[in-house]
C-alpha cells in the first residue's frame, strides 16, 4: 500500500519536531508521501516544516491561506497515492499508527472503505474525492466528510486514540477559538466563523449520531474503543448557540493573558 499523508497547519510550531518524528517513525518502510497545507502561520511553524523536509524529502509544505478544510483538500489534491492518511500536525502519534494501516490494508482498503480513528484517518482517494472532499470550513470540516461517506455506505469508525493531542484540553474541538494561537481579533472572528460552519452543517444536527457510531464501529484490536466521540457535527438549538457565543466573546474581551 503507498500512502500519501494529508494535513494542514496554522501556529502549531511546538509540536512539529514530536509530530514529525512520530510519523516517520511509524511508517518506516512504507513507500509514502507527506503533504502539509500551512495556513501562514506565524509562530515558525512552516519554517520548522520546512527544516523536516531537508532531512526527509518525503515530507512537501506547502504554504497559502486556507481554512481547516480548504487546507486539507489542497493537500489531498496534490497528492499521488491513491489511499489518504490524513492526521494532524498538532498530534504526536503513537507506534500504533502503523499497526492501523496495516489493519487498514488487510480488512478494508480491499472493500473500499474509510475507516477513521482519533486523529487518523484513512480514505481510497477515489472515496474522497467521490463523497466531494472537505470543503471549506474550519470547524467540523472532518465531522462534514465522515457523514457523506457514511450516507454512501463507505464509512467505518473505530474510536481510538492514535496519538496525543498537544492543544490544551480546554482549547479543543468547538472550544478552538480560546486557543492563545491566535491574536484576539482573530479569535473573535473565529467565533463568528464557528457558528456560520455550524450552521452549514446544521442538517447533521437531527442524526442520532450515537447510534451512527455504534452502528458502524469496528473493533481492531488497537485499544480502547471510547464511548464517546464526537458532537460537533452540526448546529444545537439558537439558545445554546447565543448563549455559548456570549460566554466565549466575554472570556475573551476579559482574557489579559
Amino acid at each position: 500500500m503507498r500512502v500519501s499523508v494529508c494535513s494542514t497547519s496554522f501556529n502549531c510550531a511546538e509540536a512539529i519536531e514530536g509530530h514529525c518524528r512520530s510519523v516517520f517513525s511509524a511508517l518506516t518502510g512504507l513507500e509514502y508521501e507527506y503533504i502539509i497545507v500551512d495556513n501562514r502561520s506565524r509562530d515558525g511553524t512552516f519554517e520548522l516544516l520546512r527544516d523536516a523536509a531537508l532531512e526527509n524529502p518525503r515530507l512537501s509544505p506547502f504554504q497559502e491561506r486556507c481554512s481547516r478544510g480548504k487546507g486539507r483538500q489542497r493537500a489531498v489534491e496534490l497528492a499521488s497515492f491513491e489511499t489518504i492518511l490524513s492526521i494532524d500536525v498538532d498530534t504526536i502519534y503513537r507506534p500504533e499508527l502503523r499497526m492501523f494501516l496495516d489493519s487498514y490494508a488487510d480488512q478494508f482498503l480491499p472493500k473500499g472503505l474509510a475507516l477513521q480513528a482519533i486523529y487518523a484517518g484513512l480514505y481510497p482517494r477515489e472515496l474522497w474525492f467521490r463523497a466531494g472532499g472537505m470543503r471549506d470550513l474550519n470547524f467540523a470540516e472532518d465531522f462534514d466528510l465522515w457523514m457523506r461517506i457514511w450516507r454512501l455506505g463507505r464509512m467505518r469508525w473505530t474510536p481510538v486514540f492514535m496519538g496525543e493531542n498537544k492543544k490544551p484540553i480546554e482549547e479543543r474541538d468547538a472550544n478552538d477559538v480560546l486557543s492563545h494561537r491566535y491574536s484576539r481579533h482573530h479569535r473573535l472572528s473565529r467565533v463568528l466563523r464557528r457558528e456560520i460552519d455550524f450552521w452549514r452543517t446544521r442538517e447533521y444536527a437531527r442524526l442520532d449520531l450515537g447510534s451512527i457510531l455504534k452502528t458502524d464501529v469496528v473493533d481492531i484490536g488497537l485499544g480502547e474503543l471510547q464511548s464517546v466521540w464526537f458532537d460537533e457535527g452540526g448546529a444545537r438549538s439558537a439558545r445554546h448557540s447565543l448563549s455559548r457565543v456570549a460566554h466565549q466573546v466575554h472570556a475573551i474581551l476579559t482574557d489579559r493573558s
